[in-house]
């Protein structure tokens, strides 16, 4: 395997899904089709995703995370205790009613049917868990000034702009630290993807500009 130049480029997340993957996925969540038939549905989409990032000169290409749905439904369908609910199911055993109908009032249709990893029958030890869980304090932020601030990047940003980034990421972490990707992706639901394709090619484009430049 040939090593990496710095600032490699990848897209770590998901990929806005095309319609085709998307209707596939319906149809499969309604076992109207079976793995075998949307997996063939999502190589040729892959292939796609893969020529864009070729396209893009990405560094290290990916299948864009076509096949899942949301960042963990794959995971919550491998525990044991644990179902998927949308927030509408889940208004009818959450304990906070109040803070749920809010939820639920400011949130779109599309947002109603995206479904969270829930205990079946969350037992006492579960709750002292939680209870836990909420009083650790919040990790503390790097003081303004000192260096570096996560600050995000605009979704329309230009390689200048990302170039910027990385120059203050450089002031704490060596060049061979820093990788360029969207992290959390362009599509992270899949039905609410948080980019268009297009959208998603020009950040790309972006990154790669920006790694080329600081490469020098």
């Amino acid at each position: 395997m040939n090593a990496l130049p710095l600032f490699p480029v990848t897209t770590v997340g998901s990929w806005p899904r095309p319609p085709a993957v998307l209707a596939a996925q319906r149809q499969l969540r309604l076992e109207r089709i079976g793995p075998a038939e949307f997996d063939r549905v999502a190589d040729e989409a892959v292939q796609e995703v893969v020529r864009l990032q070729e396209q893009a000169g990405c560094d290290m290409i990916t299948d864009g995370e076509l096949r899942r749905d949301n960042f963990y439904s794959f995971v919550a369908r491998k525990f044991a205790g644990v179902r998927l609910m949308t927030l509408a199911e889940m208004l009818d055993v959450g304990e906070d009613k109040v803070g749920f109908e809010r939820l639920l009032a400011n949130t779109g249709r599309a947002g109603l049917r995206d479904q969270s990893p829930c205990l079946r029958r969350p037992d006492r030890a579960a709750r002292a868990a939680r209870r836990r869980r909420s009083a650790v304090p919040a990790a503390p932020h790097r003081p303004a000034g000192e260096g570096y601030t996560a600050r995000p990047v605009s979704p329309y940003a230009r390689d200048v702009e990302v170039r910027h980034a990385v120059e203050r990421a450089l002031r704490l972490y060596a060049p061979e630290q820093i990788f360029l990707n969207p992290d959390c992706g362009f599509g992270t639901f899949s039905r609410r993807p948080m980019n268009s394709p297009a959208v998603a090619l020009a950040k790309l484009q972006a990154m790669v500009g920006a790694a080329r430049d600081l490469r020098g």
